[in-house]
Parts: C-alpha cells; structure tokens; sequence
C-alpha cells in the first residue's frame, strides 16, 4: 500500500475511535433525569405534530371550500410534516436517549 493509502487509513480509523470515544463521553456526561425529560418532551413534540398536521390534512381534504391553490400547498407542507413526526423524529428521540444510532 503506498504512503497516501496509509495515511488515509490511519486518519479514518483514528476519526471513528474519536466519534466513538465522544459518544460515550457525552452519554456519561448528560444526567439521566435530563435525557428523560429530553425524551419526553420530543415525544409531546412528535404526537402533537402527528395530531395537528393530521387535522390540517383531513379539514383540506373534507371541506370543499378549503381545496383551493394556497390550502393545497399548507396540507403538502403538513403531510410532510406529518411523515417527518411519524418516521424521523422517534428515530432521533431514541438515538438521543442512548447516545447513539
């Protein structure tokens, strides 16, 4: 392998013991009353995204008067949202309450 190869290797290996290394510390360091209160508070966050944007959705969706050009664009916006609460922020709530993914 040449010198520019190791070299490479060398540094990749040594960024991922210290990402490694900084993940622990900063799962020792959070106390644990913090990262529940921290869990329960996105968790909040989440299920009263889910509500509201799902709310947003069905009025668009139901009342005739709402389906118009502006209204189609918000519940847009809201389904994403809507998939953002439901798939990517319990990902985010657990691999902030254990530190890792």
């Amino acid at each position: 392998m040449s010198t520019a190869a190791s070299h490479v290797n060398e540094t990749s290996s040594a960024n991922i013991t210290t990402a490694a290394a900084a993940g622990a510390l900063a799962t020792a360091i959070v106390p644990h009353w913090f990262r529940m209160l921290a869990v329960s508070v996105l968790g909040l966050i989440s299920v009263s995204g889910f509500v509201g944007n799902l709310l947003t959705v069905t009025a668009v969706a139901a009342a005739g008067q709402l389906r118009n050009v502006p209204n189609a664009f918000i519940a847009s916006l809201a389904v994403s949202d809507l998939l953002g609460a439901t798939f990517s922020l319990p990902l985010n709530i657990d691999a902030g309450y254990h530190g890792e993914w």
